[in-house]
């Protein structure tokens, strides 16, 4: 008896066998291979995904949570599951319980913002996005805020090759500076290289180690000129500012009247 002939899906699958050739299904194997990674290590945090800084971000945030929970509810249809966004004030969790108010625990990741002294000589200052996707790491960002805190010169000391009084492991760490990227690598934390609003290049030494790329921008103003409420998510989502304005990466526009 003949073999049964093969249906539209297995024609589609062998088509796209032949226009791919082996080093191009290597890539696109483990391209899902890091997909999948990346999701496990995020606890299934929706990417790309927004981080911003609220009033509580003394001097850097304008908008205060109520004000980002309005703008960041327009942005996701009824019925969206998982994070709107994630918390990340600068250097402490002050703003936390106004924010799970405003938001509600299911809307909110759980981060800060931390400012990392050059770890080498001439380098130039970085800042990290510190996230907890679980309890245990919820409370090793407690300790590691607190020791930012209580200990600015050992804080200080860390980028200059000291041992951490608080071991960072357990917290996702996403920053985008080459020496810090594979220090912490190095010390077996999860640590991801961090894009804005455009993807960059990431440092060969740092894809070596393994770590891999996540859209994370970091906004710290809504921009109020928009009118109409009606346009697509396209239309006002994210959108870049002037470079080198000092403490801005990106501004949140809401929607339109």
């Amino acid at each position: 008896m003949p073999p049964p002939p093969p249906s539209a899906a297995d024609a589609d699958a062998a088509a796209l066998r032949e226009r791919l050739n082996p080093t191009d299904a290597g890539d696109l194997g483990a391209a899902r291979a890091l997909g999948a990674r990346l999701r496990r290590e995020l606890d299934g945090w929706q990417l790309p995904l927004l981080a911003v800084e609220t009033t509580y971000s003394l001097l850097r945030g304008t908008a205060t949570p109520a004000a980002w929970s309005a703008a960041l509810a327009a942005l996701h249809p009824p019925g969206h599951q998982g994070a709107w966004a994630a918390l990340a004030d600068r250097d402490d969790l002050a703003g936390l319980p106004t924010t799970l108010r405003a938001w509600g625990r299911e809307r909110m990741a759980v981060g800060a913002t931390v400012e990392l002294a050059a770890a080498v000589p001439g380098g130039a200052d970085c800042v990290a996005l510190l996230l907890a996707p679980d309890a245990g790491a919820y409370a090793q960002l407690c300790r590691l805020l607190s020791w930012r805190h209580e200990d600015p010169a050992g804080w200080l000391a860390w980028a200059h090759g000291a041992t951490p009084a608080v071991d960072p492991a357990g917290v996702v760490v996403l920053l985008d500076d080459e020496a810090w990227a594979l220090r912490l690598a190095g010390a077996g934390v999860a640590v991801h290289w961090r894009w804005d609003l455009r993807p960059r290049l990431v440092p060969p030494a740092v894809l070596a180690r393994g770590v891999t790329a996540v859209a994370a921008p970091l906004l710290t103003h809504l921009d109020h000129r928009g009118q109409d409420r009606h346009h697509q998510l396209l239309e006002h989502v994210v959108h870049p500012v002037s470079p080198g304005t000092p403490g801005v990466e990106g501004v949140l526009r809401p929607p339109r009247e």
